[in-house]
């Protein structure tokens, strides 16, 4: 369809408070985003991103509702399973 499937990534670390300290507890906070452009990198910002939950932070699982993915893909006339370049 000419789109493009962008996963962005953003993590926060605690430890760029300049009132950190080393005993402090390390903490960060993490988010990720889909995002659907045209090929031109323009999105739609009412239905072309959708946040990604993640379920356990030791080992990285995302959990994915089948459903809430079908409906992101249908909103940006996202029709096929995947292309191969």
């Amino acid at each position: 369809e000419g789109k493009v499937l962008y996963h962005i990534r953003g993590v926060y670390k605690y430890f760029d408070n300049p009132d950190w300290k080393m005993d402090n507890k390390y903490i960060s906070y993490e988010i990720n985003l889909w995002v659907i452009t045209d090929k031109d990198g323009n999105y739609d910002k009412e239905n072309g991103i959708l946040v990604m939950p993640k379920a356990n932070v030791t080992n990285s699982t995302y959990v994915y509702d089948a459903n809430e993915v079908l409906e992101f893909k249908n909103k940006n006339n996202w029709k096929y399973a995947y292309c191969e370049p």
